[in-house]
């Protein structure tokens, strides 16, 4: 069935009943049985947790049969970040694969989706046949529509308990092996965020001023180095996810059971990033997630809370009779993985800026991008060594 499409656009810095009426007008608009819903037996709810975008819950509350969805509506200007149309190819690939989100109405300006990204939390999907995640099914101008899935999200701390780190290692496995084609993004990305962050100017004086002390030409050979040591790391080519925080890990529960159940079906969502990219950059960005938005990077994974979790993706598509890793394995897959992390940092410290400039939310972007920098610089000599030992380089 073609994905339905409208063409309303939500601003993001509309007011809260002005965002209300756009969101249930659409809604009763476009989704099947929802007609005849009036706008006041409606309830929106705010899903929080992202630094980006906006989410939202709307349950309609005296229709027995409709279920709740969720509404997102995509940051300002996150369309020079990320490539719509290019990110629902990729969803409609990842279904045919068990994973992504139902996409009940998307729209290039704005989602009603279950997502938690980055930039907003997403809980609007449902588990299809692979009992993994769930299908595209239509657009909208600015944002997507999907199903709401009754869940848990993942908390930072929680990321590296035993109970879920097999299963995080397992899935992310399984989405390494989805068929990708082309070549990998990550450093054409970077420079390209990287040319568009040098020529930012700032309205916020206080703003234009943090920016102006940034050393432009210093981060940019340290890009370049970083670069070209990676370029010789010997990586696995991958579907990568490039955005696996806490918040994009989902624990599919049934709606009457606690909330804090972690038995249910294990999902990833927020597919905005993701593209063909470099396995050690998915497995450093992972546990670069570890320290949360607080960046508490001493939640950092040590030598062997690393190689628990390398054995477990290692193993994950191998039957039992095959050997475990062998340390060597472990070790350079260790060495691999801390060096993407490095560029990891680099990423999303660029990232940063670019929103700092366009995002309306109340998150101060300029200190996460120095924090992500700063972070780089005090694990560099360690991995960059560690790296040039392992695979000889010079």
């Amino acid at each position: 069935m073609p994905a339905a499409f409208d063409p309303v656009e939500i601003p993001l810095g509309a007011s809260e009943e002005e965002t209300k009426t756009l969101i249930t007008a659409l809604c009763t608009r476009v989704l099947p049985g929802w007609a005849e819903v009036n706008l006041e037996e409606l309830t929106l709810t705010p899903i929080t947790g992202g630094i980006s975008n906006l989410l939202v819950k709307v349950t309609p509350t005296q229709h027995a049969g409709l279920q709740p969805v969720a509404v997102k509506v995509f940051g300002n200007k996150t369309e020079l970040l990320i490539d719509r149309q290019k990110e629902l190819q990729q969803l409609h690939k990842l279904n045919s694969c068990g994973f992504g989100a139902e996409v009940l109405l998307f729209c290039m300006c704005g989602v009603v989706t279950l997502c938690y990204m980055r930039i907003c939390m997403v809980m609007f999907i449902y588990i299809n046949t692979h009992s993994v995640a769930v299908q595209v099914v239509g657009e909208f101008a600015n944002g997507r529509i999907e199903a709401f899935l009754t869940a848990k999200t993942l908390k930072p701390e929680e990321m590296s308990h035993p109970k879920f780190v097999p299963r995080i290692a397992a899935l992310l496995r399984k989405l390494h092996s989805v068929p990708t084609d082309g070549k990998p993004v990550l450093w054409p990305t970077i420079m390209e965020w990287f040319e568009m962050a040098k020529a930012l100017e700032f309205e916020d004086l206080s703003k234009q001023a943090k920016f102006a002390g940034i050393d432009f030409a210093s981060q940019e050979r340290e890009i370049l180095e970083l670069k070209a040591i990676c370029d010789r790391v010997p990586t696995e080519v991958v579907f990568s996810h490039n955005d696996l925080l806490s918040g994009n890990i989902l624990i599919v529960r049934e709606p009457d059971t606690p909330e804090e159940n972690s038995e249910g079906t294990m999902q990833f969502i927020d597919y905005e990033y993701s593209d063909c990219g470099y396995r050690g950059f998915d497995l450093g960005n992972h546990f670069n997630e570890y320290a949360g938005f607080e960046c508490d990077y001493s939640r950092y994974p040590d030598t062997a809370a690393q190689w628990t979790f390398f054995r477990h993706y290692l193993s994950a598509d191998k039957p039992p009779e095959v050997s475990a890793p062998t340390e060597d394995e472990l070790s350079r897959l260790e060495a691999e993985t801390n060096v993407f992390a490095l560029a990891s940092h680099v990423y999303w410290g660029v990232w940063s800026l670019i929103q700092a400039r366009y995002s309306p939310i109340d998150f101060d972007y300029l200190e996460y991008s120095g924090t992500r920098w700063a972070e780089y610089f005090r694990r560099k000599p360690e991995f960059v060594a560690k790296a040039k030992h392992v695979f000889g380089i010079e």
